[in-house]
């Protein structure tokens, strides 16, 4: 009778089928399990059937699932085995695609090192002795040897990694990913081969300091500072970075089952070691008090480079900011002067109600003053819908890729993001309404970020009449003020007919007031009502109601940065064209499009020439650059820039 016969369809055009390898007879002698270690035992049947020619030097070993289920054994205990027979040589894992025969003979050295390992706890606070001494220096070496794909390849990992911690899970093969990518930056073949012999124990060590219930995040933060100062080509901040991580590691396997290993004392001596260029830390105190489990999978904001950061990396005198879609035009000099004027009366709180840009706002929309809340920028708004709406067991979707605060703001309450793919470069109305049943909030960027596009007046017409009343659909209309089309719903307006839906806009773009951030939010009266009870009081300074309300009365200056906007816009999207490149038509002050030679080689080498611009990498678009809608002169040297790149 057949032992096991899982699996069998996916091995059908194998060279052998593992249903050939372990197909025994009801009256054949099943060996007892022996106490010998289990990837002991793995190991010497992976070289019996090399030995009775049943596998042979690249032959796919089975699914982990048909393994485990083959050796009754759980799949923890079985990526231990197969970690300690890569590291000897035996397997090359291939992540994405299995596991994979690449020797018959086990090498001594690495042997003997994964038994060691693998066979005693005892061992594995050497293995983070010896990480200590290592991985801060290899990451120091990553910073000032690595390439554009290497950035990649750690930009990609950290996203698998973020991906995994949405699905509830420990993040493992992201963490694996990352490290194997900051090795491989490094380029030091003598040093990689010493980690490969480690690989072992650190599977271990992994398992067990991912399994505390706030390590993933905390790696996921350590990952970005890490990767921050890779870019960056700091060395020193990036071995520092190193070491804070190992140091989060430690702590974490303290208050494992490593913790009561004899020793232990390796793990607590860490923590106060001392790495070259390295001041002893000063560790904070263990948090008590734990997070919402979905924070584990959220990083903080990371907005575009600044212009001074550059400067101080490239030594320019001058460098171009084309990536966090600001006005270059700067603001009204109505607002300009109208924040001087409020700064008198700096001591005095700001008005509540914001009252007179209230009356502004809703003639401008032709709403009532009821329907408004004011938030410091919109995307406070964002999160105070978040707060009145979200929560454990409820939901929100969007299409993406988007403005990363909808996935924030969700998770941040503990309610669960759900995202589906947009439908050329803008919002799908169908996907949305196909998903809105059993939803709490529809997120809908319009124009789209980072892509420009948008969803014209039918399409969300159609969206709206689709979506149940009991779902609440935000638009954010963040770049409305830069649409030429003549199809642009009227979001605003239809908030008299659609009770359940809520339109987002800020004074951050158009209006130039980034610096002191104010947006506001248009809803139906009881929808808003709500939204005042859940905002914090004074959250709208004085200065930057002034300023907005000043903005508002200037139109001429509106106007021309539209104009203006609308000709460079036209200039890009021109370019893109004549070269052949792909790009998202927009309706916003930046383009989304393909990059010549790569988004992270073009990034790198208009950052060299003084243009900032957002490698699509950060975006969920590894081929393209988003590159803002600036000045003429300011498009005309960056695209001559990237012409040199064709």
């Amino acid at each position: 009778m057949t032992w096991l016969k899982i699996g069998a369809s996916m091995w059908s055009m194998q060279k052998i089928t593992w249903d050939s390898v372990v197909e025994t007879d009801s009256d054949s002698t099943v060996e007892p399990i022996s106490r010998r270690p289990l990837y002991q035992q793995v190991r010497d049947r992976v070289i019996q059937l090399v030995n009775d020619k049943m596998l042979t030097i690249g032959d796919q070993l089975p699914s982990e699932r048909v393994l485990s289920a083959h050796l009754g054994v759980s799949r923890h205990s079985l990526r231990q085995a197969m970690s300690a027979l890569e590291a000897q040589g035996l397997i090359e894992i291939r992540h994405g695609s299995g596991a994979y025969l690449v020797g018959s003979e086990p090498s001594q050295v690495a042997s003997e090192m994964a038994d060691a390992l693998i066979d005693s706890s005892e061992q594995l606070p050497y293995v983070m002795e010896a990480r200590f001494a290592i991985e801060p220096y290899m990451t120091g070496i990553a910073a000032e040897r690595r390439t554009p794909a290497d950035l990649i390849a750690i930009r990609a990992s950290l996203r698998r990694m973020e991906d995994e911690l949405a699905l509830g899970e420990s993040g493992e093969q992201g963490d694996i990913d990352f490290h194997a990518a900051v090795l491989s930056a490094a380029r030091s073949p003598l040093l990689a081969d010493f980690m490969s012999q480690l690989k072992a124990g650190m599977t271990r060590l992994r398992e067990e300091a991912l399994a505390q219930p706030t390590s993933p995040r905390l790696a996921v933060e350590a990952h970005y500072a890490i990767l921050d100062a890779i870019e960056a080509g700091d060395r020193e901040r990036a071995s520092r970075a190193a070491h804070l991580h190992l140091v989060d590691a430690a702590k974490a396997l303290l208050v494992s089952d490593l913790g009561d290993s004899p020793n232990s004392l390796l793990l607590e001596m860490s923590l106060d070691t001392t790495t070259e260029n390295h001041q002893i830390i000063q560790l904070e105190p263990e948090l008590e008090v734990l997070p919402v489990p979905s924070l584990a999978s959220l990083t903080p904001y990371r907005a575009g480079e600044s212009a001074k950061v550059v400067q101080a990396q490239t030594g320019l005198e001058t460098v171009h900011k084309l990536a966090s879609n600001e006005n270059p035009y700067g603001c009204s000099k109505l607002a300009s002067e109208a924040v001087a004027s409020a700064a008198t009366s700096l001591s005095v709180y700001p008005e509540v109600t914001a009252g007179a840009l209230r009356t502004a706002v809703a003639e401008l929309h032709g709403v009532k003053e009821n329907q408004l809340v004011f938030g410091n920028g919109s995307d406070e708004v964002l999160l105070m819908i978040a707060r009145a709406f979200l929560g454990p067991g409820r939901t929100a979707v969007a299409c993406e890729p988007t403005f990363a605060q909808y996935r924030a703001h969700t998770l941040s309450t503990g309610a669960k993001y759900i995202p589906v793919p947009l439908e050329d470069g803008r919002t799908d109305p169908i996907a949305l309404a196909a998903m809105a049943p059993g939803a709490s909030v529809i997120w809908v960027c319009n124009p789209n970020n980072p892509t420009g596009a948008y969803l014209d007046a039918a399409g969300f017409n159609d969206l709206m009449a689709a979506v149940p009343k009991d779902v609440v659909v935000v638009v954010d209309e963040a770049y409305a003020e830069y649409v030429t089309a003549p199809d642009f719903p009227d979001a605003a307006a239809l908030t008299r007919t659609y009770p359940n839906l809520i339109m987002t806009r800020t004074f951050s773009k158009i209006h130039g007031l980034a610096a002191i951030r104010i947006g506001y939010g248009i809803a139906g009266e009881k929808v808003a009502n709500l939204l005042n009870t859940v905002r914090s009081p004074f959250n709208t300074s004085s200065l930057a109601q002034a300023a907005a309300l000043a903005s508002l009365k200037d139109t001429g200056f509106l106007e021309q940065s539209r104009e203006r906007n609308a000709r460079e816009r036209s200039s890009i999207e021109d370019f893109c064209r004549l070269h052949g490149l792909g790009y998202y038509p927009s309706q916003s002050n930046f383009v989304l499009f393909d990059a010549p030679g790569g988004a992270e080689n073009a990034f790198a080498s208009l950052k060299e020439r003084g243009y900032i611009v957002r490698p699509g990498t950060q975006l969920g678009f590894p081929t393209k650059i988003r590159m803002s809608v600036g000045t003429s002169e300011q498009i005309t040297g960056a695209l001559d820039s990237l012409k040199e790149l064709l």
